[in-house]
């Protein structure tokens, strides 16, 4: 055994761990769908995937597209689909084959694009409105229904964008929320939660906004934002949620007659795709967001890794909170010690 003194160019026992549990676990498999505009995982473009794709190889993730239209069917080594911002609609045979897949426990991430939006004197025509699917022909069997407004935070977004909601109100999930800073989303949709569902099916929301009195979901797709009660969901409004169903399956085998085994389906959705686009997937908690999902849709119970030289901040960017909690602490402190000092002097 050869001992190393510690320095910055070994391994950390994170980093160590990882590739232990890399080298030891058969690699996973993702398909993400294409063949209905997509995000792609070749473009290196700010739109592109590319970054993402490289973040899970290096955790023995594996990914592939997938044209649904051509294959007929999703490969049997397929660990976890993705949809990632399809912009035009599946087709029926192409719904039918991913909830065929969902319901013999197949696992998938939906991420769906944002609503289309215009201003009062360029009315959207019936085929805008009907373009960035939200999936609901197959969401609506798993107990979710994806809203057709915008979120908007007016405390707590990015930059000057009510409609970009930054966010760490994390609805508690080890696997996937644990340790997360911010992560921020472009003009995430809400999500309803359908009364009548199949009772084995277990749901909760695991993003919402950060302000509960300053966000909503709102309807009105003009840009007019103010709420309108009534019309508009009151914060704090989720936008993502993760699905488990858990059925029971009968195997039976030479050695038993009957043998009980338990299979799941798991599922998440985002209303935002572009969270994870090359231009933004290096900003805030965004890249642990995507990793940790995938890892938890794909069974896999080992920490992800990061690699420093993949994952870093060129700039700060801070949340229209944050730049108010700066502004107090560099304008409006010094002014409170100069009254304490005068106070304490007199």
């Amino acid at each position: 055994l050869i001992l190393y003194p510690q320095n910055e160019y070994l391994p950390r026992e994170e980093k160590l761990t990882n590739a232990i549990a890399r080298a030891s676990r058969a690699p996973r498999q993702v398909y993400f769908l294409t063949g209905h505009n997509e995000y792609s995982l070749l473009n290196k473009d700010n739109i592109g995937l590319s970054t993402f794709k490289k973040l899970l190889n290096d955790n023995n993730i594996h990914s592939k597209p997938l044209m649904l239209g051509i294959t007929q069917s999703i490969p049997d080594d397929c660990d976890v689909l993705i949809i990632a911002g399809a912009h035009s609609n599946l087709t029926q045979k192409e719904e039918n084959l991913i909830s065929e897949y969902l319901t013999k426990g197949g696992d998938a991430l939906f991420l769906i694009e944002n609503t289309l939006l215009t201003t009062p004197d360029k009315p959207l025509t019936a085929k805008q409105q009907d373009e960035n699917p939200a999936l609901n022909n197959i969401l609506n069997q798993w107990g979710l229904d994806v809203q057709a407004d915008m979120v908007v935070d007016l405390t707590n977004h990015v930059g000057n964008d009510v409609g970009s909601p930054a966010t760490k109100n994390y609805q508690h999930h080890k696997a996937i929320t644990a340790g997360l800073d911010y992560t921020f989303y472009v003009r995430p949709r809400s999500i309803r939660v359908l009364e009548h569902r199949r009772p084995t099916i277990k749901l909760a929301p695991i993003v919402a906004t950060a302000s509960k009195e300053n966000s909503w979901a709102e309807t009105n797709r003009t840009l007019d934002i103010h709420f309108d009660q009534g019309l508009d969901t009151a914060g704090p409004v989720p936008f993502a949620y993760v699905v488990l169903e858990e059925k029971e399956t009968e195997e039976k085998t030479a050695e038993k007659k009957q043998e009980n085994k338990t299979s799941d389906t798991r599922l998440i959705v985002f209303t935002d795709a572009d969270f994870l686009t090359n231009i933004y997937i290096n900003q805030y908690s965004n890249a642990q967001m995507g990793l940790n999902i995938v890892n938890w849709l794909a069974e896999l119970d080992y920490q992800v890794f990061l690699s420093a030289k993949e994952i870093k901040i060129e700039r700060l960017d801070l949340t229209s909170k944050q730049k108010r909690q700066v502004i107090v602490i560099l304008f409006l402190l010094p002014f409170f010690f100069v009254i304490v000092g005068l106070i304490v002097w007199l």
